[in-house]
């Protein structure tokens, strides 16, 4: 059961679309693609007898939060600013972007949107992490 959930939770960040103005539920169901790269990997290193390490699974897991970020600002950008995302130009806005909001929100709210978006990302993190150690587990013990 935690292989299934662990497989889901990886589709279900990957396959959500947002921000969207209009949510197709339907998309959710799909596989990933991003999602079977990863399972044939942690397929490989326990078929190959690897065990879970985090010299493996830390990079991986970097990969797969930036992946989603970066996925994220490929909608937003051409939803808020009429062009298309390129990471290097609109990385360097980034701390224009922090300044912007502290300027527009009181410093109450920026705290709180700031909170509740490292929590966000700290979850989702850990989520990974416990997705591909429960995938692996699974995995070897199968095998």
């Amino acid at each position: 059961m935690g292989f299934l959930l662990s497989v889901v939770f990886l589709n279900l960040l990957m396959n959500i679309n947002y921000p969207a103005g209009a949510h197709d539920s339907l998309s959710l169901l799909n596989i990933s693609p991003e999602v079977l790269i990863l399972l044939s990997l942690i397929s490989t290193a326990a078929l190959l007898g690897v065990r879970f390490s985090r010299l493996y699974y830390v990079p991986l897991t970097i990969f797969v939060v930036f992946l989603r970020l970066f996925l994220i600002g490929e909608a937003l950008i051409p939803m808020d600013f009429f062009r298309s995302f390129n990471l290097l130009l609109d990385s360097q806005f980034l701390p224009d972007l922090i300044h912007l909001l502290y300027t527009t929100f009181t410093f109450k709210e920026f705290l709180i949107f700031a909170v509740i978006t490292v929590v966000l990302l700290i979850g989702i993190t850990t989520g990974v992490w416990i997705s591909f150690k429960t995938i692996h587990s699974y995995l070897s013990e199968i095998r």
